[in-house]
């Protein structure tokens, strides 16, 4: 699939090739730090990484926005300079985007952004699918190095680097090519990069908020069985066992036998009621609570 890609892109280039001779030479329309690409200004910066609004931001700072490609041999003069000045490592930001209303692609000047081939680039599948295929997660767009650089869309949260296109409306400060962006400049950088942090940083908070909340509705679900269930083993057992159990059995003890044969015993208890003993013999009440005699045949 790759191959048959950049097969394709070849043929553009080769069809553009003699247009792209014709262009200024570089640094000598534009100015610093924009360069001459296929008769617009531009400036990538592969070392500078942001996410999709961090990187339009960026490009405002330096009087210019994402850039725009609308059309196929400006594309192909876009691929030529990234593979011919050593930023093939990189993957960029450009002004694409559906954020306003999803499924239609917009440029920055709020005009159309043209579909299928030979800009959108095609996912191995079977059959293969043309981007783009995000939905409402993936709304903003990139030229990847992982697809030869043909139009993907991605999360706008994501960090690549931005091809910012010069407006030729705007001037940019000499003040800004010798000392770079001024200091309210880069507050208002650093501002919008500490917003994206404290977004990120809610997000993840509201996340781990939901996972404790699940977790201590989970604790108390097994509270409340543990409860049920030892409520069920309560009502199962009567309310006194002691109840339905035997007294104890009495203890004899002999004390000998009278002149008559007869057989004295004690009977030690652990309650005022006599029972008849197990062994072979007449018993008759003691005349004194817990005494019982009984005649040895």
């Amino acid at each position: 699939m790759n191959n048959l890609l950049s097969l394709g892109l070849l043929m553009v280039l080769g069809a553009t090739s003699e247009a792209s001779t014709t262009q200024p030479s570089i640094q000598e329309a534009c100015p610093i730090p924009y360069v001459t690409v296929g008769g617009h200004c531009l400036f990538f910066d592969a070392l500078e990484e942001g996410t999709w609004q961090h990187s339009r931001n960026f490009c405002e700072q330096l009087q210019g926005h994402l850039v725009k490609i609308e059309t196929d041999n400006f594309m192909a003069d876009v691929f030529y300079h990234i593979h011919h000045h050593g930023l093939a490592d990189a993957s960029f930001w450009i002004g694409a985007n559906d954020l306003a209303q999803e499924g239609v692609w917009k440029w920055h000047d709020g005009s159309d952004v043209r579909m299928g081939t030979p800009f959108w680039a095609y996912v191995a599948d079977r059959p293969p699918k043309q981007e783009p295929q995000g939905g409402t997660k993936e709304n903003c767009v990139c030229l990847n190095k992982y697809y030869l650089y043909f139009f993907h869309d991605y999360e706008c949260g994501l960090e690549f680097s931005p091809i910012c296109e010069y407006s030729a409306n705007k001037s940019i400060s000499r003040d800004f090519i010798v000392n770079g962006l001024s200091d309210k400049e880069e507050e208002k950088v650093e501002e919008d990069k500490e917003k994206e942090g404290e977004d990120e940083d809610k997000k993840q908070k509201e996340d781990e908020d939901k996972e404790k909340e699940e977790e201590n509705q989970k604790k108390d679900g097994e509270e409340v069985n543990k409860e049920e269930e030892k409520e069920e083993v309560n009502n199962f057992l009567p309310t006194s066992l002691t109840s339905q159990c035997p007294p104890p059995s009495p203890t004899w003890v002999k004390e000998g036998k009278d002149e008559d044969g007869k057989t004295n015993a004690v009977l030690v208890s652990t309650s005022n009621t006599t029972t008849s003993a197990g062994t072979a013999g007449t018993m008759s009440a003691a005349p004194t609570a817990g005494t019982t005699s009984f005649t040895d045949n």
